[in-house]
């Protein structure tokens, strides 16, 4: 509910690190969020950006639910 229903693994990142307080690894972070069976991947890509277009996901709140039976795992 903190991003739109489109967004970028970077704005995902992004939101742990405020609310973590804390800086990540990029690429560890994207490596255990590529295994989140809740994060789809859409077909489509950022526009309008000065730099390489990023995939763009949504979040599936069923499977998260049926995932994580409510549990959230801050651990990255």
């Amino acid at each position: 509910e903190l991003l739109p229903e489109k967004f970028t693994l970077s704005q995902v990142q992004r939101v742990y690190e405020i609310l973590l307080d804390t800086q990540l690894d990029k690429r560890n972070f994207r490596k255990k969020l590529s295994r989140a069976d809740y994060l789809i991947p859409l077909d489509e890509y950022q526009q309008n950006v000065a730099h390489k277009p990023a995939q763009l996901y949504t979040f599936n709140r069923e499977v998260y639910d049926n995932s994580t039976k409510g549990q959230f795992d801050f651990t990255v």
